[in-house]
């Protein structure tokens, strides 16, 4: 099942979800502007958020690069990169963020283990309490 087209039922798939990501991401991108003493103007914010947009949209369903009709075989790219360098839309986010505040909210830390690599020595308490 495809994101792209109409569903089943002929209905649209929504895009509130993708756009609502990247509304939060555009708001992080203009206080951390901000912050930073770069003004980004509404026009840069709505190009920055529609082309979020667009990412979101297509990372949740690569696009086919190339089709066969009577073989029925296809493709499938997108691994241009990681995180927003993975599409054209988010490469063109990237390149509409004159703060530099995207590219940085991309390179922060995801999480970090603070645990032990071998928890089988360890007892019940010490790994769960």
């Amino acid at each position: 099942m495809s994101d792209y087209g109409p569903k089943s039922d002929g209905n649209l798939p929504s895009l509130d979800p993708f756009i609502r990501a990247a509304n939060v991401i555009t708001s992080r991108v203009y206080t951390c502007s901000v912050t930073n003493g770069v003004t980004l103007s509404d026009t840069e914010l709505v190009e920055i958020e529609t082309w979020l947009a667009a990412h979101f949209y297509v990372c949740s369903d690569q696009a086919a690069q190339s089709r066969s009709e009577a073989g029925a075989s296809m493709s499938f790219g997108g691994t241009l990169g990681e995180g927003l360098k993975s599409s054209k839309y988010g490469q063109t986010a990237l390149q509409l963020d004159f703060s530099g505040c995207l590219k940085k909210l991309g390179k922060r830390a995801v999480g970090a283990w603070l645990g032990t690599a071998n928890r089988s020595g360890l007892s019940w308490d010490d790994r769960n309490g």
